[in-house]
């Protein structure tokens, strides 16, 4: 006796360079070995943030891609993107909708209460509920995530500390969500500290030379202003301490103009656009985020599976990560005091560090791998459609 397979739609605004397209792209593949006939739709990035086709190209995933649809609110476009969607809807027939980042949350949402999808799930990889827009926008942005957790079966955050944000903020009640850690394909990153020294040779880095980097979008999010601010206090003290920003986006111009102003250039490099993140992360030496907001940062679980040291802002779920002997540093959002004490402390104990992060790596690479991610949302989908009484 055969059995229908589960239909599963996936939906994102867009593949973008970071952790959502890393997520979906990989969750596509790895929920089809599990027998899902799974697709992946999504729209385009912005300006200069670059994407991640190439991931679905190595993954064997063909995602469909709306031009319409993408991460700013454009009432006409937003339109065309819903009527695609439904459309899709139609011909698939899902008998799930799961729906990462905001735009594609509310679309694919709304969407799915038209048409009756038996189960709806929404992942939060992060939110901009509070602190990146004025207090007005902001409710405005909660009371939409309110009105459409009411068409969701199930809500789930990254971390126990979005999710406790979330409750706090009266998204929806605290049964309502399901914390899934991400995974990631982080075997690659154990052995990268063996191909040290290309992207170093290439900025003409000694040996002995300390390089910080900040693996993220150039938005205004990620809060780069404290980045260069660190920067320009440490680098007259401290010569061999350089720093990178690895990543590209809309705010890229801001930050090279800051920098130039600043007059932190020949130590500060810019990288760009980087698809050999093994490599990245064998030639840092600390890893930092300065974020307003995160869910769980990709490039911190990179960096730890490789044995690199992490600095971060105290948001987001970066705090989960610290357990006795990791190499895991925070410093309070907005006290660039902090974050210079914390970059001078990996530098100047940068063997023990070293030593640290070499003995953690295998935890961090247990605890977020894709197969445990694979694991936990097959469980949940297969109890949510038993719940709804789908049988297949």
């Amino acid at each position: 006796m055969s059995h229908e397979p589960i239909r599963l739609l996936r939906l994102i605004a867009r593949l973008n360079v970071g952790g959502p397209a890393i997520h979906t792209t990989l969750l596509t593949h790895y929920m089809k070995e599990r027998g899902y006939d799974t697709r992946l739709v999504a729209g385009v990035e912005e300006r200069r943030e670059g994407n991640m086709l190439y991931l679905a190209k190595e993954k064997g995933v063909e995602p469909i891609i709306l031009p319409e649809l993408g991460r700013e609110i454009r009432p006409r476009r937003d339109w065309i993107a819903y009527k695609k969607i439904c459309r899709i809807i139609e011909e698939f027939r899902p008998h799930i909708l799961h729906t990462h980042t905001a735009k594609a949350g509310a679309l694919g949402r709304l969407a799915a209460g038209k048409y009756g999808i038996p189960v709806v799930v929404h992942t939060f990889h992060g939110h901009v509920l509070k602190g990146e827009f004025g207090p007005i926008k902001s409710e405005v942005f909660r009371r939409i995530e309110r009105y459409l957790a009411k068409w969701t079966d199930k809500l789930i955050f990254i971390s126990e500390t979005g999710r406790d944000e979330l409750v706090a903020m009266r998204v929806a009640p605290p049964e309502k969500f399901a914390v899934v850690y991400v995974g990631l394909e982080l075997e690659k990153f154990r052995d990268a500290k063996k191909s040290r020294g290309k992207i170093r040779a290439e900025l003409g880095l000694a040996e002995e030379d300390f390089l910080v980097g900040m693996v993220a979008r150039l938005a205004s999010i990620k809060n780069h202003h404290e980045f260069l601010e660190a920067a320009r206090r440490i680098l007259p003290e401290y010569p061999k301490i350089h720093f990178a920003l690895i990543g590209d986006g809309p705010a890229r111009d801001t930050i090279v103009a800051k920098a130039a102003e600043m007059g932190i250039g020949p130590r500060l490099h810019f990288l760009g656009m980087r698809e050999d993140m093994v490599q990245v992360h064998a030639d840092l030496d600390l890893c930092v985020l300065t974020s307003k907001n995160e869910g769980l940062p990709v490039a911190f679980l990179e960096a730890l599976s490789s044995g690199t040291p992490i600095l971060g802002s105290d948001v987001g779920a970066t705090r989960e990560l610290r357990k006795p002997g990791f190499p895991v540093g925070l410093y309070a959002l907005g006290n660039v005091d902090e974050l210079v004490v914390g970059i001078i402390d990996a530098y100047e104990g940068r063997e023990q560090y070293s030593t640290s992060g070499r003995e953690s790596k295998d935890e961090i690479i247990r605890r977020f791998s894709i197969h445990r991610l694979v694991d936990d949302l097959d469980r949940l989908y297969r109890a949510l459609l038993a719940e709804k009484g789908v049988s297949l």
